[in-house]
């Protein structure tokens, strides 16, 4: 039984019973609702914004219904930078434009060739870190990736030194060495500005 409230003992009063509260049925269980969604981890949030949107893998061997194999074309196209602008051409084509003219009129091509190669793993190593400021480096050191970069744009550019130097230096007049670096760091200087 419910307790009575006690009314106060007056002279001729009469205690009425309080009545008992209405039984109230339980409340109603929630609605099942979604749990929210995690945010994706930093590591497939780094390729997404890097790669897009790339197809759920499917089948034994991974492969995907949307997915296609890259080829070779598109390989070599992902190599350069879209985001070049007149103005990094005008800014970066000045630096290695400096380096060739000095290296063409310099009886020694050790110091434009040398500043020249600095200049290019700088150029190399700050556009890598702008971009993916934690990596993945080839290495696993921006510094590193950098120097690769400009080791292999150095060889393309002695072949092309190889190729133009005897018609270059009929041109200009001047002597077969200060055509080749003049190519050289030129060379550099075009596939530093364009490749990423």
């Amino acid at each position: 039984m419910h307790p009575r409230a006690r009314q106060p003992s007056l002279p001729g009063a009469v205690s009425v019973p309080q009545p008992s509260p209405p039984h109230l049925p339980p409340p109603p269980p929630p609605h099942p609702t979604c749990p929210p969604r995690s945010p994706p981890p930093q590591k497939h949030l780094k390729e997404r914004h890097r790669f897009g949107f790339q197809p759920i893998n499917v089948g034994r061997r991974g492969g995907s219904l949307l997915s296609r194999r890259p080829t070779f074309l598109t390989k070599l196209g992902e190599l350069f930078d879209p985001t070049v602008t007149t103005r990094t051409i005008i800014n970066e084509g000045a630096v290695f434009g400096a380096f060739a003219l000095w290296v063409l009129f310099s009886a020694d091509q050790s110091f434009p060739l040398a500043a020249a190669f600095c200049y290019s793993v700088y150029s190399f190593q700050s556009k890598r870190v702008k971009r993916e400021p934690e990596g993945p480096f080839f290495g696993g050191n921006a510094i590193v990736g950098a120097i690769f970069a400009t080791a292999c744009a150095l060889a393309v550019a002695c072949g092309v030194m190889t190729l133009l130097t005897p018609t270059m230096s009929a041109l200009l007049g001047q002597s077969s060495r200060q055509v080749g670096a003049f190519l050289v760091i030129a060379t550099i200087g075009v596939i530093n500005i364009y490749v990423k």
